[in-house]
């Protein structure tokens, strides 16, 4: 059969969310309302949240209130950040929470390193992920140093970003804050038949924050940010999907 243990380079997000304990405890007293309140809360986050990973990063571990997003190939280290900074951007938008038994703050803490991961193919009929190994050791550890709202990046996942993305972390020796979310020109189509990412050509011009629209075939990327910051962009580009 297949080889059960993979090592595969990239880079890892790991995210936690925190004030899910305190919504679930206030809606258990609601009972099986509070427990369907507390499901579809639960449901529409994580709606909102995971397309902010479409970086062509594959989520490998989804587990309630925390989610494990494995991002390989070129620019690894770029598109995670991107994607880190984007979940982190919607969850302080959205994650305020008022209901009828329950109010909250939802934030979270994220973890980000890159290097060469270990995962563990088990079980038969279904399939299991494992991560082992030091990598997966130390995205754990930045993780749980990131204060809520916080995303914390090992040296060498800022060193595979510009300087100005990154600044040490005062108060966690050996980890960087990350300052903002990068610009970047590479494209990916995802395809829910295949459950496959498929990396398409380049945007001439790199930016973030860009609107997209899907018309037939072609997807058009329209203007954003060309830099970190207030700048804007009037271009409206289009990419052909194949």
């Amino acid at each position: 059969g297949a080889n059960p243990h993979l090592r595969i380079e990239g880079t890892v997000v790991l995210v936690d969310i925190s004030g899910f304990t305190t919504l679930s405890e206030q809606l258990a007293a609601a009972g099986r309302e509070g427990t369907e309140q507390l499901i579809a809360t639960l449901s529409r986050i994580f709606t909102v949240l995971l397309p902010s990973t479409d970086d062509g990063g594959d989520v490998v571990k989804f587990a309630g209130d925390a989610l494990l997003v494995l991002f390989t190939g070129d620019d690894h280290a770029r598109h995670a950040a991107h994607a880190a900074w984007n979940m982190n951007r919607v969850l302080a938008a959205i994650g305020d929470i008022h209901l009828a038994a329950a109010r909250t703050k939802l934030r979270m803490s994220v973890g980000v390193h890159s290097g060469d991961y270990e995962l563990l193919l088990t079980g038969d009929d279904t399939v299991s992920v494992v991560m082992t190994g030091l990598a997966t050791s130390r995205v754990l550890e930045l993780q749980s140093a990131a204060a809520a709202g916080q995303i914390l990046l090992s040296a060498e996942t800022a060193a595979l970003l510009p300087a100005k993305q990154v600044a040490a972390a005062d108060d966690t020796p050996g980890a960087y804050r990350l300052l903002r979310a990068g610009s970047i020109a590479s494209v990916f189509a995802y395809t829910p038949a295949t459950r496959r990412w498929q990396r398409l050509a380049d945007l001439p011009t790199p930016r973030h924050g860009l609107g997209v629209v899907a018309h037939r075939d072609r997807v058009y990327a329209v203007a954003g940010g060309p830099q970190p910051g207030l700048t804007t962009s009037g271009a409206v580009e289009s990419l052909r999907v194949p």
